[in-house]
């Protein structure tokens, strides 16, 4: 399945980043987007761009919890 898309996005929070799992699914370089919170850690993030992966920090809802957050990455409707 993965190699039939035309587009492959990674959902991720920062807590799983730079972890093992017990099941891969496809290698760094088969991922054209990784979407994960500020929490990541900035030498992550760079290393993941350099294998010529995007990245988008989400954020997260606004402090007073309105549940109509933003969402920058410009995502949104696509």
């Amino acid at each position: 399945m993965i190699n039939a898309s035309r587009r492959r996005v990674v959902l991720a929070d920062s807590t799983k980043l730079g972890r093992i799992g017990l099941a891969p699914i496809c290698a760094l370089s088969k991922v054209n987007l990784l979407v994960t919170d500020a929490g990541a850690a900035p030498g992550f993030v760079s290393a993941v761009q350099e294998q010529g992966v995007g990245v988008e920090l989400a954020r997260g809802r606004p402090p007073d919890g309105d549940a109509e957050g933003e969402c920058r990455s410009g995502l949104e409707g696509e």
